[in-house]
C-alpha cells in the first residue's frame, strides 16, 4: 500500500537526493548510477537492482518524451558531484527519498501528457518500461503539475 504523497514529509526525509539532468542519451545511465549510490546509502541491498532498472525506465521515458535530445552545456555541481542542466534546453528532475522501509523515486518532466501503458507485441522494440514498473514496484503513478508532470514509484523492503 502506498503512502499518501505529502511534500512536507518528503522534504523532511533524512535520506533524500534531488538532481536536475539534461535530456541527452546518457542521462538514463547517469540516473541509474545515482540511484545505485542512493540505494546503497539507504541500505536497501535487496532492492538495489530493481531500483536501478525502474529509475532507468522512468528517466528514459522522460528523456524521450520531454523534448528533443539536443546537446546541452553541462556543468559539474560540486555539492553533488553530478552533472546538472545548465538551463539551456529541456531538463528533467530526479528525486529520491528513503526511510527505514521505503524508497520513493520521482521523475519530473515538462511534458504534461501522463504516461499510459499500451499493449505490445513480443517483437516490439519499445513500450515495456511501464509494464516493468507496474510489475516490480510496490506502487506507482503519475500526477499532473502546472508545468508538466511527475511519475513515481515506491519500493518497500520485504524482510
Amino acid at each position: 500500500m502506498c503512502r499518501q504523497f505529502d511534500q512536507g514529509v518528503v522534504a523532511m526525509c533524512p535520506k533524500a537526493v534531488s538532481v536536475s539532468l539534461d535530456t541527452s542519451v546518457s542521462t538514463p545511465t547517469v540516473a541509474r548510477a545515482l540511484a545505485h549510490r542512493f540505494i546503497a546509502h539507504c541500505g536497501f541491498d535487496d532492492q538495489f537492482r530493481v531500483t536501478g532498472l525502474l529509475v532507468t525506465e522512468l528517466v528514459t521515458n522522460a528523456v524521450v518524451h520531454a523534448g528533443s535530445a539536443r546537446s546541452h552545456r553541462i556543468s559539474r555541481d560540486p555539492s553533488t558531484r553530478w552533472c546538472v542542466c545548465s538551463g539551456e534546453g529541456p531538463c528533467i528532475r530526479l528525486n529520491m527519498t528513503g526511510d527505514n522501509q521505503t524508497v520513493r523515486v520521482e521523475v519530473f518532466d515538462h511534458n504534461p501528457t501522463l504516461p499510459g501503458m499500451i499493449a505490445r507485441r513480443p517483437l516490439d522494440e519499445s513500450g515495456r518500461g511501464l509494464h516493468l514498473v507496474q510489475s516490480l514496484a510496490d506502487c506507482w503513478g503519475s500526477e499532473p503539475l502546472p508545468d508538466g508532470k511527475f511519475t513515481w514509484f515506491e519500493l518497500t523492503e520485504h524482510g
